[in-house]
């Protein structure tokens, strides 16, 4: 049997689509949660379904209302709470004492803000997704810290500007874009599972004047994301950090933020720090202290320099419409406003960087074992060697 949910959203999309087939982005723009205006019964159980899994990691225990730190200079948070501010706050507890007591089975499959710490339970490399794979391979092989250590980075331009009045005494919040928020897809081609309708069709101009051509392009914006988006400029500084060219990053995000009111600052490719080939975002630079900074990324190489910092999301890649990853991701930002030091929080919560110090270690004692059996086999073939000549001079 289908969920109340499930019926909300066959119902309302087929209402939508046939009532605003064919319109432009701009009709659509005004249809939120998962581009359709759902009962809010069936958002509440929705809300419900995606968090629990988070909340089942956190101990069970209902959450009491008290001042959270982090929110103004002298560490008291006086935001108002309303939709965006995860009013099923609630139900969301009531849903946590009942999967609480559940267990996850089977090993980590893709990393997302529901998993468990990485040291609790095993994590299957073989079936992670290919780019987290790469990923990972290529912070074992090269430990990027080691580098562009603290004392490099420091050399380097700061980021960003002194904070707005606006944000003073705010933490930020790094916000990836691609696959994290939304998803863009090279036309002609068809792209299934997603929505019929893209949210915005993209005519880029390649920049090159000698090979002068238009780049055409579908642009799905991930569930939820404008809903994440105006929660989390009420109570951070939002920086959205991508490794993406400013002449496609800022098309979406005048799309996404057409008020300029949500993003407070945008950092492109060339802000990136490149080694050997990978882009990673060195939170060192932004010129803010470490212990307020947080970057949600889908990929683990960005937050490589600073691997404490990072908070990973699953990919989105525009076919699956019904993904909630940044409901759970609300509900982990609206917590953190209560933690002193984000690294520390991440670290205890997620262990990132323990789990990358894990893999360098297993590849080392792999490296050894077989640097031991090649030499080895080599000793075996000179004895061999050795012996024959001996026999024959005898």
């Amino acid at each position: 049997m289908r969920s109340a949910y499930d019926q909300g959203v066959e119902e309302k999309r087929s209402k939508f689509l046939h009532r605003h087939m064919g319109q432009p982005a701009a009709v659509r723009d005004s249809i939120e949660l998962d581009r359709v205006k759902l009962p809010r019964e069936c958002v509440r159980l929705k809300v419900a379904e995606a968090v629990a899994k988070w909340q089942q990691l956190d101990g069970g225990q209902k959450p009491e209302p008290r001042p959270l730190a982090g929110g103004t200079p002298n560490g008291t948070y006086h935001g108002e709470r309303d939709e965006d501010d995860l009013e099923d706050q609630e139900t969301l507890a009531s849903q946590q004492s009942q999967q609480s007591q559940q267990q996850r089975t089977g090993p980590i499959r893709d990393f997302s803000v529901a998993m468990p710490r990485l040291s609790s339970q095993e994590v299957d490399l073989r079936l992670l997704p290919q780019q987290v794979k790469a990923a990972l391979d290529f912070l074992v092989a090269m430990n990027p810290v080691q580098v562009v250590p603290d004392a490099m980075s420091d050399s380097m331009p700061v980021l960003l500007p002194p904070q707005q009045e606006a944000h003073r005494g705010r933490r930020t919040l790094v916000l990836d874009l691609d696959e994290t928020l939304v998803h863009c897809h090279g036309q002609p081609t068809e792209l299934k599972g997603a929505s019929p309708c893209p949210d915005i069709f993209l005519e880029l101009d390649s920049g090159n004047p000698l090979m002068p051509m238009v780049l055409r392009a579908n642009l799905y914006v991930r569930p939820f994301s404008r809903r994440f988006l105006r929660f989390a400029a009420k109570h951070f500084e939002v920086v959205v950090f991508t490794a993406s060219a400013s002449i496609y990053a800022d098309r979406v995000l005048d799309y996404l933020d057409p008020g300029r009111d949500l993003v407070a600052h945008r950092l492109y490719r060339e802000g990136c720090t490149e080694i050997a080939g990978g882009h990673f975002k060195d939170l060192r630079r932004l010129g803010r202290p470490l212990k307020d900074v947080v970057l949600v990324d889908n990929s683990p190489l960005a937050p490589g320099l600073a691997p404490d910092n990072g908070l990973l999301v699953t990919s989105w890649y525009g076919d699956d419409q019904k993904d909630v990853e940044l409901l759970p991701l609300m509900f982990t930002c609206f917590r953190m406003l209560r933690e002193k030091s984000w690294p520390e929080y991440l670290a205890q919560r997620y262990g990132f960087r323990d789990f990358l110090e894990e893999l360098r270690a297993n590849a080392a004692a792999r490296a050894t074992r077989v640097a031991t059996q090649a030499s080895m086999v080599r000793m075996q073939m000179i004895w061999s060697s050795t012996g024959a000549v001996t026999q024959v001079r005898r």
